[in-house]
């Protein structure tokens, strides 16, 4: 949740929530499998990720899932299960848009949150635009800080002092005639303000340099 620096982390339900269930299953069925020599079995791997077997071996195919035969026997491998829960599992409190089924399941999991409260107003005071936050999807958010009259704070942009401004203007006419271009882009990297700053403060130094040459 990018929010290591907050104590109140440490209580979020989410930090040992029903989400994390299929590692927690899959690090059970892995001991279980080493001690027996093997790998995992089909209906474990369906007890790991709540599916049934059709869908297991449709993975299987799309190589998704690494597997042996033995007899007739599947064992898939558990490196590659949990390969495939750390790359294609879904974050229910990031859930892609088409993914309603993980926003649910993650509001349900901020529900029984001691710290469900604290969360909410975090995002609210910072403005998280992706995510399930105390509860509420970024929409309701968003509506919540409406009817709440919080407005986004303006962005503050860069500004250069009068020294800088003097320096961009020397570089941009120096690069006009070595480069036969301003190098708008550069100096905005250089000086961290946007390239329109740079337009604005060079006004008129292209056609100076024209002149010049």
């Amino acid at each position: 949740m990018g929010t290591a620096q907050y104590t109140w982390v440490s209580q979020a339900a989410c930090r040992e929530g029903e989400h994390l269930k299929p590692f927690r299953l899959l690090k059970h069925y892995t001991a279980i499998a080493e001690s027996e020599g093997r790998g995992l079995r089909v209906d474990e791997v369906c007890t790991i990720l709540g599916v049934g077997r059709k869908a297991v071996h449709t993975m299987r195919r799309r190589e998704n899932l690494r597997s042996t035969v033995i007899g007739r026997v599947v064992y898939v491998s558990p490196e590659s299960l949990a390969e495939y829960l750390r790359q294609e599992e879904i974050d229910p409190f990031f859930p892609r848009a088409s993914q309603r089924r993980d926003a649910e399941r993650a509001i349900a999991i901020c529900r029984t949150c001691p710290v469900i409260n604290t969360c909410l107003d975090h995002a609210l005071t910072n403005y998280e635009d992706d995510g399930i936050w105390g509860g509420m999807n970024a929409k309701d958010r968003i509506q919540l800080r409406i009817s709440m009259g919080l407005r986004r704070p303006p962005v503050q942009v860069p500004l250069l002092s009068s020294d800088e401004v003097a320096e961009v203007r020397a570089k941009y006419l120096k690069n006009c005639k070595t480069l036969g271009h301003g190098g708008v882009a550069a100096l905005a990297v250089e000086y961290n303000v946007s390239e329109r700053t740079i337009f604005r403060t060079t006004k008129g130094l292209s056609a100076q340099a024209k002149q010049v040459a």
